[in-house]
């Protein structure tokens, strides 16, 4: 099993005594905090009804510190993007599921309204538009898209998209 979700966490706590217990799996849940992804936890099941002391103890000290940007490069890259926007004649936006994981469906919406470009999003990011957002468009999904939505998308002189992930399931 361990091997399984290596590819798919960022962190695996194996535990297979008690001793190591408390601090395996608090190292997990920080990591799991620190990095918005999934981690695997496996308890063997021998140890999963046994009361153990060191789970009395306090937790492993945790902080997330704020994460900095470089702003000089973010202005340049939003300066260069609303250029690069402010000529297109049908700009469209498209919402992925990595909007979730850096919090920014607010800030996507709130581009979509000053903006007035179409919205729409892959099926993966299902839920973090309002389908009854004036401008969203349906779920831009290849072939089987909302109806017209893969038309808009296509022939769009511009695309932006937020926070995709582009494989063959989101494509078609």
């Amino acid at each position: 099993e361990l091997r399984c979700f290596q590819t798919v966490t960022c962190y695996q706590a194996v535990v297979n005594n008690l001793e190591d217990a408390h601090e395996m799996i608090d190292t997990a849940i920080s990591t799991a905090l620190k990095e918005s992804k999934p981690v695997y936890i496996s308890i063997s099941c021998n140890l999963a009804g046994i009361p153990h002391p060191t789970f009395s103890r306090d937790p492993v000290p945790f902080s997330l510190s704020p994460r900095l940007s470089n702003h000089l490069g973010l202005e340049a890259a939003v300066e260069a993007a609303a250029e690069f926007l402010n000529k297109a004649v049908k700009p469209v936006m498209v919402g992925g599921p990595k909007l979730r994981v850096a919090h920014a469906g607010d800030a996507f919406i709130e581009l979509a309204d000053a903006s007035g470009y179409a919205l729409a999003v892959m099926p993966s990011a299902k839920g973090l538009v309002p389908e009854h957002h004036p401008h969203f468009i349906g779920t831009y999904w290849g072939a089987v898209s909302t109806a017209f939505c893969a038309e808009i998308v296509e022939s769009a002189d511009a695309y932006l998209f937020a926070g995709p992930i582009f494989n063959d399931y989101s494509s078609v």
